[in-house]
């Protein structure tokens, strides 16, 4: 963030500059900086960072965590490469997951059925497991009511990167 303020700052500093315009995250610190924050103008807002999730479990251990909780994910997948149930067991930021049968699931935890774009989605936490289920893309299955545990995917920054792959 430092860094991308000062060379906005470095830009705007020079007399024949009028405008400066650039690629940035959704959550730009940028437009917190502005004297005047109507001057920061977003034009469009492009999707160039695309996941597919092939090892889950790896995945999901190699990953941080903001907050514990224990989570059952059921992952319908087009191509069948991934789909289960999957047990997340989150502690010091820190998580184990592991691949489990269905008669093996504990049916006091909470049980979260999505496909594996939503799951890709969890993972860069460009969406966050609350939203997908007010909007229907998750379902909370066996019906109940969302958690503590809906934020377990949150992340403190949003994914981002200006270059097409």
């Amino acid at each position: 963030d430092a860094a991308r303020i000062k060379l906005f700052e470095y830009l705007g500093n020079h007399d024949l500059v009028e405008e400066v315009h650039g690629q940035g995250p959704v959550a730009d610190p940028l437009r917190q900086v502005l004297e005047n924050v109507r001057d920061y103008h977003v034009r469009s807002i492009d999707d160039v960072l695309w996941l597919r999730v092939l090892d889950v479990v790896a995945a999901f251990q190699a990953r941080g965590y903001q907050r514990d909780a224990r989570l059952l994910l059921s992952v319908s997948d087009r191509l069948e490469l991934i789909s289960g149930t999957y047990l997340f067991e989150v502690s010091d930021s820190r998580a184990t997951v592991s691949r489990i049968e269905d008669g093996q699931a504990d049916s006091g935890l909470p049980r979260v059925a999505l496909s594996e774009r939503e799951l890709a989605g969890l993972y860069l936490g460009t969406v966050q497991l609350d939203q997908l289920l007010d909007s229907g893309r998750a379902e909370l299955v066996g019906g109940g009511t969302a958690g503590d545990w809906v934020h377990l995917f949150n992340v403190a920054r949003e994914g981002f990167t200006p270059h097409g792959f």
